[in-house]
Order: C-alpha cells, then sequence, then structure tokens
C-alpha cells in the first residue's frame, strides 16, 4: 500500500496488523452471517444492530478519553486527577451505551465496538506519535461510519437490514485499512514531499 500511495509507511510487525484487524473482521463476518439468516451461535439480529448503533458512541468518546489520558503528567496529585476524570467520563459513556433493556450486553456490545476501533492503536502503544496515530484512526472511522450509512441508508440503526449491513460493510473496511497498514503511512510527509516542502523529523518513540 505504501508503493501504491507514494507515502512512507512506519515499520510495523505484520503480526500486529493482522492481530489488530482480526476484531474488525470479525465483527463484519458476524453482521454479515446475520443479514443472510445464518447468525452464529449466540448472536441475534437485534444484538448485532445494536452494536452498530453502539458503534457511534465509541467514536465519539474516544477523542474525549484520550485527550485524558495522553498528555504525560509528572506529579501523582494531577495522575490521579486525570484517572478521575477518564473513570468518569468511561462511566458516563459505558451508562449510554447499557441504558434501557440492554444493559450489561450494552457495555460488552461498546467493549467490542473499541477493541475493534482501536485495538491497532493499543497494539501500536509505545512507537510513534501517539496523538497522530489516534487521530488518523479516528478520522478514518468516523468518514467508514458515514460512507457505509449514505450506501446502506441506515438511519436510526434500528433492528433493519440495512443496520447489518452497514455494520458488516463499516468493520470490514476498519480490518481492511489495520490489514493493508492504512493508519502506518507518514501522509504529513507524503503530501510535503509532494508539494517539494521539507520533511518533518519523526517524533521521539512514545510520545
Amino acid at each position: 500500500l505504501a508503493r501504491l500511495l507514494d507515502a512512507p509507511a512506519e515499520p510495523v510487525a505484520r503480526w500486529r496488523r493482522i492481530a489488530s484487524a482480526l476484531p474488525a473482521f470479525a465483527a463484519a463476518a458476524l453482521s454479515g452471517a446475520a443479514l443472510l439468516g445464518l447468525p452464529f451461535p449466540g448472536t441475534t439480529r437485534g444484538a448485532l444492530c445494536h452494536v452498530v448503533a453502539v458503534e457511534f458512541l465509541v467514536i465519539h468518546s474516544f477523542p474525549f478519553l484520550s485527550m485524558i489520558t495522553l498528555p504525560r503528567v509528572r506529579t501523582r496529585r494531577w495522575r490521579a486527577y486525570q484517572w478521575f476524570l477518564f473513570a468518569t467520563w468511561s462511566c458516563l459513556y459505558l451508562g449510554f451505551a447499557g441504558e434501557g433493556r440492554h444493559g450489561w450486553s450494552g457495555i460488552l456490545d461498546f467493549a467490542s465496538g473499541a477493541i475493534a476501533t482501536y485495538l491497532g492503536f493499543l497494539l501500536r502503544w509505545g512507537s510513534g506519535n501517539r496523538v497522530a496515530a489516534l487521530v488518523k484512526r479516528w478520522a478514518a472511522s468516523f468518514l467508514f461510519f458515514v460512507v457505509a450509512a449514505v450506501l446502506t441508508g441506515a438511519r436510526d440503526f434500528g433492528d433493519s437490514d440495512a443496520t447489518l449491513l452497514h455494520g458488516a460493510l463499516y468493520f470490514a473496511a476498519l480490518g481492511l485499512a489495520e490489514a493493508c497498514g492504512l493508519h502506518d503511512l507518514d501522509w504529513r510527509n507524503a503530501l510535503r514531499r509532494r508539494h517539494g516542502r521539507p520533511r518533518v523529523p519523526a517524533e521521539p518513540v512514545g510520545r
């Protein structure tokens, strides 16, 4: 993919890309199977449609949660304050996911969507610029979600074929992006090179 798009890529072990893509591919397969009337044992149409609905909450929440946890603080007081904010916001989003009749299953749906969307980011936690890595995944997931909604006509994300098709397309796109290394491409320097500008040096590992 780096050669095709003429963009430099960060070196990433193949197993990381495969592991990052597997949860998204699994979610896509579950939605596709339910759409065809062949649901996997232990899954239902309603539950899979709720995963798709909760996924928008996952996309919305991670920029806020990451802005709380990514800044590096040096004192125990600020670290405690940081984790208090993270726990408070997490409980808020989990409460939205599990409201009504969904309960704990809604919370599990939120966790499943978060793993499918951001596992690749967590597996690369100690390499490169964390903020840039998060922004690329958030932007891609938001774009994929909107495009899938337009293509399938899914609107309220209730128990419908459109919602299942949306989930299959959306999670398949997430998996392909991880497997192909889309998020590992150095887009900033690729664009600068195309415009004849000097390359921006890589930031220290762990930042």
